[in-house]
Parts: C-alpha cells; structure tokens; sequence
C-alpha cells in the first residue's frame, strides 16, 4: 500500500491511498478529507474521517486502469474515468497539477454522488509532485506484478496437484476422444480485413 497525505492548516487537505488485495486479486484507491491540524507540531489528521461516505471514497480498480494511470505517468497524458454502484457514482481524473503557471506534476481527483441524489456531492483532489509521481508509478506496477505473480503460484500449485493425482484417475476420456484429427490451417488464406472484427 502506498500513501500520501497533504494536510493544512485550513483543515482542507486530502490523503490517498492504493493498495492490491492478494486473495482477490482486486485493486483500490481512496480518498479521505482532512479531519483536524495541529499548530504546534505543523501536522494533520485524518482518521476521524474514516469510514464516513461524505469524507472517504474508496474505487476498485480494473487491471487494465491501474496501467492506464502508470501510462499517464510514463507519456504525460490525463485520464478521466467513470464509475457507478447501486448507491453511488464516482467520476475520477489523472490530470497535470499546474500552480502558479507552474507545472508541478500531477493532480489526483475523484467527485461522488449518490446515484439516488446527484446533488448530494462531496470532491477530493491532491497534488502529486514528479518525485511522488514516479513513486505512485512503481507502486502500481509492483501492484500489476504482485497479482501475476500470485496467479502464477496459484496456477503452478493448482497443475501440481494435478499431476499428483494417480495416473489411471486422470485417465477419464475414452480411446476415441485421445484421437483427435485436426485440420490443416493456413493463416494466409484468411484475408481478414478489420471490417471482420466487432469491436
């Protein structure tokens, strides 16, 4: 799991997280509003917060947009992305962090609505520099490999147990089924064009 927080003194700050969870092999990230300040030691808080839907969002991330958010990183592109539940919707962007007509890196933002009540909004954003950036970055790749790595064990536990199984128990098909023809192809008389693919 990788976190970063930005707190302030107005008590406006955001933190956010991404984490993979191995025994699902699913991918989040959250949001949570900053819930207090400390003038003294110049440090916020956001564990009050937690747990309550107008102060925190959590998102479940395909595969395939935990990429996409590495390639943002990688090419200096933007992503937007939409997501609905049966109670809520979650619009989030990847976009330049820009202050001051100065680029900074990159902004991290997420708006949720009730599905029921589109006016019932709460908005989170946070500024990523470069240096965090390219944290996030290698976090979420580590995210990707952590995932087909555990689904390489799974496989490779899965085959040898298989193979464990004696001989004459694996053997359920019948001498007809182990004598399979196949026909010959030749990919070159396929002529396909794209008009041939749904996409």
């Amino acid at each position: 799991m990788v976190h970063f927080y930005k707190p302030n003194s107005k008590v406006t700050g955001t933190a956010c997280s991404f984490w993979h969870n191995p025994k699902e092999n699913t991918f989040f990230g959250s949001f949570i509003k900053q819930d207090s300040w400390n003038g003294n030691t110049k440090t916020g808080s956001f564990s009050k917060n937690k747990g309550n839907p107008k102060k925190e969002v959590i998102i479940k991330f395909s595969n395939v947009e935990i990429a996409t958010f590495i390639d943002c990183i990688e090419r200096d592109v933007e992503h937007s992305g939409y997501h609905q539940s049966q109670k809520q919707v979650v619009r989030f962007n990847f976009k330049k962090y820009i202050y001051n007509d100065e680029r900074k890196g990159f902004s991290w933002g997420a708006v949720k609505e009730a599905k029921d009540d589109a006016v019932n909004k709460v908005n989170f954003i946070i500024g990523l520099s470069f240096g965090e950036s390219t944290l996030l970055k290698e976090h979420l790749r580590f995210m990707l490999y952590d995932g087909w790595h555990l689904n390489a064990l799974a496989f490779s536990q899965d085959d040898n147990s298989r193979k464990s199984v004696p001989a004459k128990a694996q053997d359920t098909s019948s001498k007809e089924d182990s004598q399979i023809k196949f026909k010959k192809h030749d990919l070159r008389e396929d002529n396909l064009d794209e008009d041939d693919f749904d996409f």
